[in-house]
């Protein structure tokens, strides 16, 4: 049997049976390549959910013994002393991932060779390897879709196949100079108006000036989702005296050098300790995949980024801790240098919710304070509960919604075709199965109800072997697509939201107070044991359910009278509990936050390079 590790053709032998690695090989824009031959799909290791989370504690353990290393090695090349905690920002989004991702690959790989200890495949010359520059050029080449994706996914795999002793025949890409990603560079605002950029643009001007002034004020930057702050309330925060401006650094000249130099600061980091099979591999490869970004180009990068700083008393931010990389250097450079505070925000659903959440351990371990939406629970005092902004500012008050309306929304969830980190919900392989439960909620719901449904899938276009909108429309020409329409004025409009995950549109559903249905597979999205008596509340009036036909039976029967069913004292008391606790609002959200942002930080800083904080 040959094993096909990718969607990369050129390495499959179609003359023998095939054993592709994951349905990632099986891209549906190239249904032409593999419809037609002899294949198996491996079975995806994470369908053990024991396996996983035995996974799940192994590569968390793993990252910070990874994470102790990198930080002393490289303090050493550089010959600085910088903190882990100054590591764990600047470099910790893409060990976190890049570990996650290789563990996945390795973890296939053994399951594949199990299955059948005599396959056969081929991989790619080591000299057409591609390098990595940082975090977010490792997000783009394994997020987005396209033969970079695959190439490098490629490499991965015949790295991991090296380490573990197999030799197979290799093969130059054919496109490998179409492959090659380019060297990151940041994301710029988006605005829906000019009235709003122009505005943004002049509170970053005069949060500038005031730094070069040495105001002690609090910037923030990449405030998304339901955490972004409303510039309207910028003005309120600052009549009670806190100075919060937004901010983005702005490095005038990019890097020019983003090769990586295999010299001895680059070999030397396969001299790192390992202590089993796969992290001897990984430690192995780490000449081959170290980001440039953090080595060789790391003494220019950081004058150049460090030139015109001045920080500020405090640092605000919920998603800028993983991509903006000069953001995440001026965070670390201001702990390093003066008691700056780093304040984080959660930006999503399924923090405090799921069992897994593996971004929402690295915001923890970085913050003094991480604000989060209502499940704090004491435990860790630098975690507080605070209102989310945006759900407050929407829903804080009654939430008008037209009671004519006869639309069904149906919001739907995508992953990559890779596991880009591992999480508790369906990823990679899995995604089949989940793609099958809309496909039965669909089937289940009654004919005259489907022509209401109006499906709003997730932004991303991932090219799985058969899109949702191909599978859904050659059976169900009567469903319509959103076409990217405000997701407030569809829930407006919204006679009844139906949601198949557990994530942020849930929690702004339900804080909305908008009838909701929500379901999903319980065995592939565990919840928390201190969050489970919330989720059974929801089950218990009929909002959640554990089988696509089960909801489509409850929509049936509610939908004619949704409005009696909704209003009931047991179903608003479920909704408020789980929306106090997961999706917190307030009409005056901005008393709090300021309380929050002037009060100090109860998290204990870690000694310079001493143990990870």
């Amino acid at each position: 049997m040959f094993l096909a590790t990718t969607a990369l053709s050129e390495f499959w032998n179609k003359n023998e049976e095939i054993l592709f690695l994951g349905n990632w090989c099986r891209r549906g824009s190239r249904r032409a390549e593999w419809e037609g031959l002899e294949y198996k799909v491996l079975t995806s290791p994470w369908d053990d959910r024991d396996r996983f989370y035995e996974a799940t504690r192994y590569v968390d353990g793993l990252y910070e013994r990874l994470l102790r290393n990198l930080a002393e090695y490289l303090n050493a090349v550089n010959g600085q002393s910088y903190s882990h905690r100054y590591w764990r920002i600047v470099l910790g989004p893409w060990l976190l991932h890049f570990l996650h991702q290789f563990y996945d690959r390795y973890s296939h790989l053994l399951d594949a060779f199990r299955l059948d200890p005599h396959l056969q495949t081929l991989v790619p010359e080591l000299q057409s390897f591609l390098g990595i520059t940082d975090a977010k050029a490792l997000a783009s080449v394994t997020i987005n879709d396209g033969d970079a994706t695959d190439y490098y996914n490629l490499q991965i795999c015949s790295q991991i196949l090296s380490g573990m002793g197999k030799k197979f025949p290799t093969r130059v890409p054919e496109a490998l100079g179409q492959c090659k990603p380019a060297a990151s560079d940041n994301e710029h605002f988006a605005f829906g108006t000019v009235g709003r950029w122009a505005l943004h643009q002049a509170y970053e001007k005069i949060g500038r000036a005031l730094l070069r002034l040495g105001c002690q004020g609090i910037v923030f930057c990449h405030m998304m989702g339901g955490s972004a702050v409303p510039l309207k309330a910028v003005p309120k925060l600052w009549r009670k005296g806190i100075r919060i401006v937004p901010f983005k650094l702005h490095v005038e000249r990019p890097l020019s050098v983003w090769n990586p130099e295999f010299d001895s600061k680059r070999k030397g980091l396969a001299t790192l300790p390992s202590q089993d099979e796969f992290e001897r591999i990984f430690v192995q490869f780490l000449p081959n995949n170290f980001p440039t970004r953090y080595l060789e180009c790391f003494p220019s990068w950081r004058t150049r980024v460090l030139q015109h700083c001045h920080f500020p008393a405090a640092i605000l931010s919920a998603v800028g801790w993983y991509y903006d990389e000069e953001f995440k250097l001026f965070a670390a450079e201001a702990v390093e240098k003066k008691s700056t505070r780093l304040l984080a925000a959660q930006h999503g659903g399924g923090y405090g919710q799921l069992r897994y959440v593996p971004h929402e351990r690295h915001e923890v371990k970085l913050a003094d304070r991480f604000m989060v939406w209502g499940w704090a629970n004491g435990e860790d005092r630098s975690v507080q509960n605070l209102p989310n902004p945006i759900l407050s500012a929407r829903y804080g008050r009654q939430f008008r919604k037209s009671p004519e309306s006869d639309s069904v929304l149906f919001v739907s969830d995508e992953n990559p075709r890779y596991v880009y980190r591992l999480q508790t919900s369906q990823i990679a392989t899995q995604m089949e199965a989940y793609i099958e439960w809309k496909l039965r909620f669909l089937a289940a719901v009654p004919s005259m109800l489907r022509k209401q449904i109006m499906m709003r899938p997730h932004p991303a276009v991932i090219d799985h072997p058969c899109t949702l909108q191909e599978r859904i429309g050659c059976k169900w020409p009567e469903v319509r697509w959103d076409e990217q329409h405000d997701f407030v004025k569809l829930l407006e409009r919204t006679r009844v939201a139906v949601i198949d995950y557990c994530g942020g549109p849930l929690l702004e559903a339900l804080a909305a107070n908008v009838p909701t249905l929500a379901f999903w597979d319980p065995k592939r999205w565990e919840v928390r044991d201190e969050a489970q008596p919330y989720f059974d509340d929801l089950r218990k009036v009929g909002i959640l359910w554990d089988s696509p036909e089960a909801a489509a039976a409850k929509l049936a029967v509610v939908y004619d009278t949704v409005e009696s069913w909704w209003a009931s004292e047991a179903t608003q008391d479920a909704r408020q509990r789980f929306a106090d606790r997961y999706a917190l609002t307030h009409p005056d959200w901005v008393e709090p936050w300021s309380q929050a942002l002037l009060t100090p930080s109860h998290k204990t800083r870690p000694a310079k390079a001493g143990q990870i904080g």
